[in-house]
């Protein structure tokens, strides 16, 4: 397998602490996270986020972000896999908001909103479940684990009630094109292709790492007849 070099934006924990908010209160007591190295503040999810969406106070989850995007839009949609050597599975992507909502923190749907943001301090390569059939790969975001923020100090991964809704798929052979967009399924909209596959399961936690790679890279090379670059990360300061 190929190696090339990737440098995702990680918070080094020993310089980002989770700090308590300026004009948003935060639990008291509130600490780093034990359960990953990389942490990162939440001042910095509200000032960086407050651009591409807009923050909302909400009764079960205190304040979430919502994306300013089209009705088509879905997290873990528009972009690309690639594996990375520590990590398995990392999902990269164009979108300016990407290098958070997309690592840290948890997505839900909500009735009258969409899909909303709910901010966490432990790093992931993508928080998600995933599906398998023969043809397609699926994946879903995972829900908040509790109320409030996501403050992972004993990661505890929850698949919870996951509806074909929040499910996307690509076929297979697709799995590594570099914009997965292109070919996405919506479970929701196609819900055979949600029947026909099988539950293979979320992300794990490896000596306090979030890994994720229950799709095996020897399944998708074979799938796709490619050689899956495996990439190499370098933990920054800069989130």
């Amino acid at each position: 397998m190929a190696r090339s070099k990737l440098m995702p934006l990680l918070a080094s924990a020993a310089l980002l602490s989770v700090v308590p908010m300026s004009f948003v209160p935060l639990p008291m007591g509130t600490a780093p996270a034990m359960a990953q190295e990389a942490s990162v503040s939440f001042n910095v999810f509200f000032d960086e986020l407050e651009p591409h969406g807009t923050w909302v106070r909400h009764s079960r989850y205190r304040y979430v972000w919502c994306p300013d995007v089209d009705v088509r839009w879905a997290p873990y949609t528009r972009g690309r896999w690639v594996y990375t050597s520590e990590y398995g599975w990392y999902f990269v992507s164009d979108d300016p908001y990407g290098w958070a909502v997309y690592h840290y923190g948890r997505w839900y749907d909500d009735r009258d909103l969409g899909w909303c943001w709910v901010p966490g301090n432990v790093f992931a390569p993508a928080w998600v479940s995933w599906r398998r059939s023969p043809d397609y790969v699926g994946w879903a975001p995972l829900p908040p684990e509790d109320d409030g923020f996501q403050i992972d100090i004993d990661i505890d991964i929850n698949i919870g009630d996951q509806e074909p809704d929040d499910w996307f798929f690509i076929p297979t052979r697709n799995f590594l094109e570099p914009d997965l967009g292109l070919n996405i399924v919506f479970g929701g909209e196609e819900p055979e292709v949600y029947e026909r596959t099988e539950l293979v399961g979320p992300v794990t936690v490896e000596n306090n790492v979030v890994i994720n790679n229950v799709i095996d890279i020897d399944y998708i090379e074979e799938q796709t007849s490619q050689e899956v670059p495996v990439v190499e990360t370098e933990v920054v300061t800069d989130p």
